[in-house]
C-alpha cells in the first residue's frame, strides 16, 4: 500500500483534464529540500507585498491537498512532487489586491500514469480578507479555512474524498460555490451566523444536512432568520455522498 501523496493516476485525471487552466502572474522561485529519489520537497513564502486582501487561485491535478489559514505571508508552502511535476507559484500586487495563483503544468499538459509523488501542503494569510478558487483533481483534499477570512469561495472538486470546513468565527457575509464531482464531500458550516444552502442538482448519491432544514427548496440554520452575517452556499451535487454538517 502506498503512502498518502503517491498517487497511481491515469484514467480518473481524464475527468479533470478539461476544466485546468493557468494565468500569468510574477514566478515565485521555490526552495529546493533534499528528499527520496525522484521526489523533491520544495517551499514557498510569499510577502504580501502590501497588498490588503488576496485573490487566490490554486489547481492541483492529482494528489493530496490540504489548506489552511495562519500564513505569515500571502502564501507559506511545502510542495512534495516528482521531479518531473514542479508546481508554478505567482504572485503580484495589483491594485492592492494579492494576485497569487498556483498550478502544476506538467501535469495539467498531459495525462499522468504510474505512481507519482503529489502532496501539498498550503497555508493562506489569515489577516486579509480572500477571494479563493480551488479546482482540484483526483486525490484527498482538506480546506480548512476556519482562520481564513474569506470573502467568495469557489470550489471545483474532482475524484476522491474532499472536506470543506468554513465553520469559525465570520464578520462578514460569505458567498460560496461548491460543484462536486465523484467521490466523497464533507462540508462544515457555523452554527453561530445564518447559513443557507442552495442545491442546484440532485446527483447521484446520499445527501444529509445535519443542523439544517428546509425552507422551501433550500436548507437554513436556526440561526438564518434572525443573524446579521450570512453565508450563502451554492451546491451543485456530483455522484457519490454529500454530508452538510453544521457545527460550533
Amino acid at each position: 500500500m502506498m503512502r498518502k501523496g503517491l498517487v497511481i493516476a491515469g484514467l480518473l485525471v481524464v475527468l479533470f483534464a478539461g476544466v485546468l487552466g493557468t494565468t500569468g502572474c510574477t514566478r515565485v522561485l521555490l526552495e529546493d529540500v533534499e528528499g527520496p529519489s525522484g521526489v523533491e520537497t520544495k517551499n514557498a513564502s510569499i510577502p504580501l507585498d502590501g497588498a490588503e486582501r488576496l485573490d487566490a487561485r490554486i489547481t492541483m491535478p492529482v494528489g493530496e491537498f490540504t489548506l489552511t489559514g495562519g500564513g505569515t505571508g500571502a502564501m507559506d508552502a511545502v510542495f512534495t512532487h516528482s521531479r518531473d511535476w514542479v508546481p508554478r507559484t505567482e504572485y503580484s500586487v495589483e491594485s492592492s489586491t494579492g494576485v497569487l495563483r498556483v498550478d502544476q503544468p506538467a501535469v495539467s499538459e498531459r495525462i499522468p500514469f504510474g505512481q507519482k509523488a503529489n502532496q501539498w501542503d498550503i497555508r493562506l494569510a489569515s489577516a486579509i480578507p480572500v477571494d479563493l478558487n480551488v479546482e482540484l483533481g483526483a486525490g484527498q483534499s482538506e480546506i480548512d479555512l476556519r482562520d481564513v477570512d474569506v470573502d467568495k469561495l469557489d470550489v471545483l472538486t474532482g475524484v476522491g474524498e474532499t472536506t470543506i470546513d468554513l465553520s469559525g468565527a465570520r464578520t462578514h457575509d460569505v458567498t460560496a460555490r461548491i460543484e462536486a464531482g465523484l467521490g466523497q464531500l464533507t462540508v462544515r458550516v457555523p452554527r453561530g451566523i445564518g447559513v443557507r444552502l442552495t442545491s442546484i442538482s440532485d446527483g447521484i448519491g446520499d445527501f444529509s444536512a445535519e443542523g439544517l432544514h428546509r425552507d422551501g427548496s433550500d436548507y437554513v440554520n436556526d440561526a438564518y432568520a434572525t443573524s446579521t452575517t450570512k453565508m450563502e452556499i451554492t451546491l451543485h451535487r456530483g455522484i457519490g455522498e454529500v454530508r452538510v454538517v453544521s457545527v460550533p
